[in-house]
């Protein structure tokens, strides 16, 4: 907590948790605090619950699951679930790229239908 305190807009920079605190940061709102500030930690919380939204509005409004078609954008919705739920207890989606290349396709499978 100090040390987002010291810089709380813009953030400390990549990696901030293994320089100051020796250890990786708990949760993807935690570094996204740290190294990227008030700033990162607004868009990930707006990226977040627009994909919760999204993902409530497929699966307990517009049924996607009852549906026999588009296996695609099934899988999409349990991938953006699991880096949610992930992203809660570890920075996984934040830091590594194949983690973040599979949201984003993700993403943009659930959003482009």
């Amino acid at each position: 907590i100090k040390h987002i305190k010291t810089s709380p807009y813009i953030g400390k920079g990549p990696l901030a948790d293994r320089v100051y605190i020796n250890e990786n940061a708990s949760s993807l709102i935690i570094y996204s605090l740290m190294s990227g500030g008030i700033l990162s930690f607004l868009l990930i919380l707006v990226f977040n619950f627009c994909l919760i939204g999204k993902g409530f509005k497929e699966v307990f409004i517009n049924l996607e699951f009852k549906k026999k078609e588009n296996f695609y954008k099934k899988i999409s919705l349990y991938y953006i679930g699991y880096f949610i739920f992930r992203s809660l207890t570890e920075n996984s989606f934040g830091i590594f790229g194949i983690d973040y290349f599979v949201l984003l396709l993700s993403t943009y499978i659930v959003f482009k239908n």
